[in-house]
């Protein structure tokens, strides 16, 4: 047979591709790539570190013994699939959560095998949505969670509130209303401000309810200097998390409150003149700060004020204790069952209002009669101090005095 007469490589690929995988695209034009009965989508022309399409058709090719492709074969392969799949049917891509049919909603697990949590009015199940209904899309902010198991007993909500540090029962009640809204794909909700004094537990508290949604590998962030980066790290996640916030420009207060009712961000694609790149991000927001002065109002009227308690440095626990907590099955089926999230975190360390003195930079305090404290006005900090007649600890001996 003659050379002419052979099926050229870009035609052994999509021959290939298209009997392996399903492509569509979404209203902004993007065509993404689904493997055969599996719900997660990757765009074709994506080269991220979770694994482009590309990478994903190599592997199959090679396992399959169809053979090993040349980079030019493999473009002309996927410019043709793109060009065909342009005239596919529109399907929408979802982060973490996303409807379903007859009024469910989907959670996206973040596992390998795409098993989801199904949660309807009746309870949940964990299936593999049919990727005609829920097709999911992965990023590097996509952390996997653990399997729910049917809580029996009912305590779930009971042990998520004995590990909280709220400072009454409206608070919990703002806090378990927040996780359940972000489990409401098409619900704007108000963004928790975890505020207090130093040591009072806001970022702790903070980390462990976005790892509620997010899994293990959430975690808060800085705000961004630019409102560019701010929306490509709100569109690549479900729940953005800013911690330690000093001041808000007005600026970033903006878009904050889009980030909470939702907006669109349109700018010019790369290499073109006249074309545009549509982002379109609602997402649930959260916040930590000690004081970030004046709070514009139409802020002020998207923030939820948790409250927290500051409670004796006895009642502490360590950070690997409270996430062992949170990750107790149980409590995370009792999460789905009854459409709460539950959260755990170790409770916060005493603030410098507490009679019980609180360690400076999380160091435990010395013990002694000769030890004395001191409460500075002006940062709220207490600090441990000793008579200048007392003998210096064991570490500074041998120094000489200054």
């Amino acid at each position: 047979m003659s050379d002419d007469e052979k099926n050229p490589a870009r035609q052994v690929i999509t021959d290939y591709a298209q009997s392996h995988f399903r492509y569509f695209r979404t209203a902004d034009g993007t065509v993404y790539a689904q493997k055969t009965g599996h719900p997660v989508a990757r765009p074709i022309r994506s080269q991220g570190t979770t694994g482009s399409h590309r990478q994903e058709l190599m592997v199959g090719l090679f396992r399959d013994g169809v053979g090993v492709f040349n980079g030019t074969a493999l473009k002309e392969a996927l410019d043709l699939i793109e060009a065909l799949a342009l005239t596919e049917d529109v399907q929408p891509v979802h982060i973490r959560v996303a409807p379903g049919f007859d009024g469910a909603t989907w959670l996206d697990l973040g596992r390998s095998d795409g098993q989801s949590v199904r949660i309807h009015p009746t309870g949940w199940d964990i299936l593999t949505p049919n990727p005609r209904e829920v097709c999911w899309r992965r990023t590097q902010l996509t952390g996997e969670l653990p399997l729910p198991v049917k809580d029996t007993n009912g305590k779930g909500i009971d042990l998520l509130m004995r590990l909280c540090n709220f400072a009454n029962a409206e608070t919990e009640c703002l806090a378990i209303a927040w996780l359940i809204g972000c489990l409401g794909p098409s619900v704007p909700v108000p963004a928790p401000f975890l505020t207090g004094p130093q040591g009072a537990g806001k970022s702790t508290g903070g980390r462990m309810l976005v790892r509620i949604i997010e899994g293990m590998s959430g975690d808060l962030r800085r705000a961004p200097k630019d409102e560019e980066n701010l929306i490509a790290a709100v569109a690549a996640g479900w729940v953005t998390a800013l911690d330690n916030l000093s001041h808000m420009t007005p600026d970033l207060s903006d878009a904050m409150c889009c980030i909470v009712t939702g907006a669109e961000n349109v700018k010019r694609a790369l290499f073109t003149d006249g074309d545009v790149v549509r982002i379109g991000y609602r997402r649930p927001l959260l916040l930590t700060g000690i004081d970030v002065g004046v709070i514009r109002p139409d802020l002020a009227e998207r923030l939820l004020p948790p409250r927290r308690n500051c409670g004796p440095t006895s009642q502490r626990c360590c950070p690997s204790s409270s996430d062992r907590s949170w990750t107790s099955p149980c409590r995370c089926g009792r999460l789905r069952r009854t459409s709460r999230p539950t959260c755990a975190w170790p409770t916060s360390p005493t603030c410098a209002r507490s009679s019980t003195p609180q360690p400076v930079s999380g160091r435990l305090p010395p013990t002694g009669p000769a030890w004395t404290t001191s409460t500075t006005t002006s940062s709220r900090a207490t600090c441990w101090r000793r008579p200048c007649s007392s003998t210096p600890p064991a570490s500074r001996r041998g120094r000489k005095n200054g």
